[in-house]
C-alpha cells in the first residue's frame, strides 16, 4: 500500500488524486462512504499494482475510476429527495462532443450533416449560426442517436443550479471546471427536467467519481453539491481554490427529458492556468501547479495518513 501511495505521489496527477481522496476520507461521513470505500479499494488495488508507472498515472486513474463503476458503487451521498421528485439540470458540451465523442454523443451526425453540411472544415469549427441551428436540432428526436443521455461509464454531470440558466459559454466553462474546452470553441447547454426513479439516482460528485478530472477538488464544505470542479477563473486570475458550479453526478436519462437546448457563445479565454494556448508542455506546468496548491505544502502528512487508511481499509 505504501509503494502505491509513493508511486502516485511522483506524478501531478497522482498528487491531485492523494490530495483530493485525503481530504474527502478526513471529512467522513459527510463526503464519502467508508464501508464502500472498502468494497472499492479491495478492487483498486488490483487495478493498481505497486510499482506502476508514474508516468502512466493519468490513464491508471481512468482504470481506478472503472472499478467502482464496474461494482455498481455510488460513493457520494444522495440529496435528501424522495422519489419521483423532479429535477431541472443544466450541462455544457460542444458541438464536437455531440456528434463524435465515443460516450457523450447523442446526435446522428450523417442527419445533422445533411441539414447543416460541414463543407471540409474541421470539426470543431462552428459559426455562431451554426450553433444556434445545431442547438434547435438537439431537442427534435429525428436527430437522436440514442434514446437516453449518459456518458460511456453510466452517469454525467450537471448543475441544478439556475444561476447558470443564461451564463454566457466562457462562464459555463469556468464555473464547470471543462479545462478541455479551449479559446474560441463553442459550447452548447442542454436543460433535462428529469424524474428521479429512487432518490440514489443522482448524488454528490466526489474524488472517485472525479479520479481523473483535472481540476477537482473535494473541500470541506457543508453544501454536498459544492464537492466540484475548482473555478478555472479564479485559477487563471489568482491561483485561488474557489468553488466552482455546485453540480450533481446523475444516471442517465431518457432525451424525452431534454427541455431546452440553447448556444452559450463562444469561450473568450484560454481554459488553464497560464491563459495560453494548450501544449503538452503547458498543460505538464499547469497541472503541477495545480497540484502544489491542493497538497499545500502537507504531501509527507497526506501520504503517512493515507497509507494508515489504507491499510485499515485493506
Amino acid at each position: 500500500m505504501t509503494d502505491l501511495v509513493e508511486t502516485l505521489a511522483q506524478s501531478p496527477a497522482g498528487r491531485v488524486f492523494l490530495a483530493n481522496l485525503h481530504h474527502a476520507l478526513a471529512q467522513s461521513p459527510a463526503q464519502i462512504d467508508h464501508r464502500r470505500f472498502r468494497d472499492f479499494w479491495t478492487t483498486a488495488r488490483g487495478v493498481l499494482p505497486a510499482g506502476l508507472d508514474p508516468r502512466r498515472a493519468r490513464e491508471a486513474l481512468f482504470e481506478l475510476f472503472y472499478a467502482p463503476v464496474n461494482l455498481g458503487l455510488r460513493f457520494g451521498r444522495p440529496p435528501q429527495t424522495p422519489p419521483g421528485h423532479d429535477y431541472v439540470v443544466h450541462t455544457a458540451i460542444t458541438p464536437y462532443d455531440l456528434l463524435h465523442h465515443p460516450d457523450k454523443a447523442v446526435l446522428d451526425y450523417s442527419r445533422v450533416n445533411a441539414s447543416l453540411p460541414r463543407d471540409g472544415r474541421p470539426l470543431n469549427v462552428w459559426t455562431p449560426d451554426e450553433c444556434r441551428r445545431l442547438a434547435a436540432l438537439v431537442t427534435n428526436p429525428a436527430y437522436w442517436s440514442q434514446s437516453h443521455y449518459a456518458h460511456r461509464y453510466g452517469i454525467f454531470w450537471a448543475t441544478p443550479s439556475d444561476s447558470y440558466a443564461t451564463a454566457d459559454a466562457t462562464t459555463l466553462r469556468d464555473a464547470q471546471g471543462l479545462v478541455h474546452v479551449e479559446r474560441d470553441e463553442p459550447l452548447i447547454q442542454l436543460t433535462f427536467a428529469c424524474t428521479l426513479a429512487s432518490p440514489t439516482a443522482c448524488a454528490a460528485p466526489t474524488v472517485i467519481e472525479a479520479t481523473y478530472h483535472r481540476r477537482f477538488k473535494a473541500r470541506p464544505v457543508s453544501d454536498l453539491m459544492n464537492q466540484t470542479a475548482a473555478n478555472l477563473e479564479a485559477l487563471r486570475r489568482g491561483r485561488i481554490l474557489a468553488d466552482g458550479a455546485p453540480e450533481l453526478t446523475l444516471s442517465s436519462i431518457p432525451m424525452t427529458s431534454l427541455t431546452h437546448a440553447r448556444y452559450a457563445g463562444h469561450a473568450a479565454t484560454h481554459a488553464d492556468l497560464d491563459d495560453a494556448p494548450p501544449t503538452p508542455a503547458n498543460q505538464a506546468a499547469n497541472d503541477e501547479v495545480f497540484s502544489n496548491i491542493l497538497v499545500d505544502g502537507r504531501l509527507g502528512p497526506i501520504k503517512a495518513e493515507l497509507t494508515s487508511w489504507l491499510e485499515a481499509s485493506a
